[in-house]
């Protein structure tokens, strides 16, 4: 793995630039979803890859089948992170329509 430094400030509104020449390493473009997640010291940004219907569902029988019954907005949670999808998406898709948390 070749790591690089590069610094980006953050703007008022909580906005970074990514650097150009990492944009185009990884395929990054204007629109392209990201995951952002943090292990309490750092900050980590992820591509998030588009999931199909049935990997949705795979992942929705996993999930339930490791944990056993959980609260829905703990399903929902689980799932936005593993999928890069927002709550609203995710609830759609499981629920068929949004539900209150």
């Amino acid at each position: 793995m070749n790591n690089t430094s590069d610094s980006s400030r953050v703007t008022r509104k909580g906005q970074i630039v990514i650097p150009a020449h990492l944009r185009k390493k990884m395929g990054i473009t204007a629109g392209t979803r990201l995951t952002v997640t943090d292990d309490g010291l750092r900050i980590f940004l992820q591509i998030a890859k588009p999931i199909s219907e049935a990997d949705f569902k795979k992942a929705e029988v996993e999930i339930a089948a490791s944990v056993g019954e959980m609260p829905k907005t703990m399903l929902v949670k689980l799932l936005c992170y593993r999928t890069g999808l927002k709550p609203r998406e995710v609830k759609a898709r499981l629920f068929g329509k949004t539900i209150s948390d």
